[in-house]
């Protein structure tokens, strides 16, 4: 009969290969955009951000599953953390350039406000993730989130009826 420390190790064998297999998904997604130029679509950026989000909210679950694994999971842990840098570093470059795309946009959306301020809440997000970063990424870092914010100012003022 298994034990419930072999079913912890056998759920964190599981969590650990899904990871791997989004893994490989997200690194797809990502040289697909790389073939087209490197700027994603709105739809491209969405379907990453949205297995991004999956990804690590399965990182947390794993995390989990390993604090209460024997050894604790520190080989996993690393692996994972090597992998999430990579994701979050490059999903960060995509969020980056997709600002500068809009930024060569002659004219903002009616509503652009709030699509701009969640966009601007994700790379906030994902900076925060990835505090050590090389210098050119960090500039255009800086620069898509003056960009954004020179974008919501640009936006049409919406009345507010309520």
């Amino acid at each position: 009969m298994a034990t419930t420390q072999d079913r912890i190790e056998l759920t964190s064998a599981t969590l650990f290969e899904a990871l791997q297999g989004l893994a490989g998904e997200i690194k797809g997604d990502m040289a697909r955009i790389d073939r087209t130029g490197g700027t994603p679509t709105e739809a491209g950026l969405a379907q990453l951000r949205n297995k991004v989000m999956e990804f690590q909210a399965l990182m947390a679950v794993l995390d989990r599953a390993l604090s209460q694994t024997r050894e604790g999971g520190a080989f996993v842990r690393e692996i994972v953390g090597g992998i999430a840098k990579n994701i979050l570093t490059r999903s960060l470059g995509y969020e980056a350039a997709h600002v500068a795309r809009l930024e060569q946009e002659p004219s903002v959306p009616l509503f652009g406000a709030v699509t701009f301020a969640r966009d601007l809440a994700q790379l906030d997000r994902l900076a925060e993730q990835v505090p050590t970063r090389p210098a050119e990424l960090d500039a255009q870092v800086i620069a898509a989130r003056n960009t954004l914010q020179g974008l919501i100012k640009r936006c049409p003022q919406i009345a507010d009826f309520g």
